[in-house]
């Protein structure tokens, strides 16, 4: 079974560098693009760090705030760490 936490970690790397990569494009610094996308400039560096995986709404502010297309803030996103098995139950 593929170590999730390694697959979760190579995911938020790859989406913060395409949130960098937009932000640097725009000429927009982290703060401004936090203030734009009303969220804390400390949370948007753990996410462009990969530290930190948005929310699917966290990710429509930024893609907004760029003025680009949810599909094209993440199109160079790698998925291939994602596994596509079933993760267990467990019941609590």
């Amino acid at each position: 079974m593929p170590d999730t936490k390694v697959s979760a970690d190579q995911l938020a790397s790859s989406v913060g560098a395409c949130i960098v990569d937009h932000r640097e494009r725009a000429g927009l610094d982290g703060a401004t693009l936090a203030r734009a996308a009303g969220m804390a400039p400390a949370y948007l560096w753990r996410v462009e760090q990969g530290r930190s995986l948005p929310s699917l709404r966290n990710l429509a502010r930024l893609a907004k705030a760029l003025d680009v297309s949810l599909s094209a803030l993440l199109a160079e996103a790698d998925i291939s760490s994602v596994p596509l098995d079933n993760r267990p139950y467990e019941r609590g």
